[in-house]
């Protein structure tokens, strides 16, 4: 096998069909852009997690992530040891974990929601790739407060909770 070296592999991806080749593909945002992106104003917000397993991988991803705030809104499960063990480290995160009761309540700090959904949502008026949304967010000063929401595990957001976000994200 011979290495490649670390700047081409920066901007490599690689292909499921054919484990020996590598498929070129410009990054999201520029390394100087992603460094001046600040996090500290996004916050993750679970509408009524239904699994602490769930709730601890979330917050594992988070940090992993350089994410610091999460808001569990009308929790149906509680965190305990699963969501700790499961969270491998997160543990600063899960005890910080803001409960509310109500995602009206919990969106009134917040200039932006960004709602997530799996659904082809056609009369919505802006729905971005994973990749518009970074390109998107990065434009924003790091005094607006971002929303990124996710609904109940088993069902998603419902199209009423959808209405509380201004953008959608879909994985195409």
């Amino acid at each position: 096998d011979e290495e490649m070296p670390q700047t081409e592999k920066e901007s490599l991806r690689y292909t499921n069909s054919c484990p020996l080749q590598w498929e070129t593909r410009p990054p999201l945002i520029s390394a100087s852009s992603w460094q001046m992106l600040p996090l500290n104003n996004i916050s993750i917000l679970l509408l009524e997690p239904q699994s602490p397993a769930n709730i601890g991988s979330v917050a594992r991803v988070m940090k992993n992530m350089g994410l610091t705030s999460l808001y569990l809104i009308n929790p149906q499960t509680e965190i305990n040891a699963e969501s700790f063990q499961l969270a491998c480290g997160a543990d600063d995160i899960l005890a910080a974990a803001r409960r509310t009761e109500t995602l009206e309540e919990t969106l009134r700090p917040f200039s932006l929601c960004v709602g997530t959904t799996s659904r082809s949502v056609d009369t919505f008026p802006r729905v971005l790739t994973p990749h518009q949304l970074a390109t998107q967010i990065s434009e924003f000063s790091g005094e607006s407060q971002i929303a990124l929401l996710f609904g109940p595990e088993r069902t998603g957001l419902t199209n009423e909770q959808v209405q509380y976000c201004q953008w959608l994200v879909t994985i195409p």
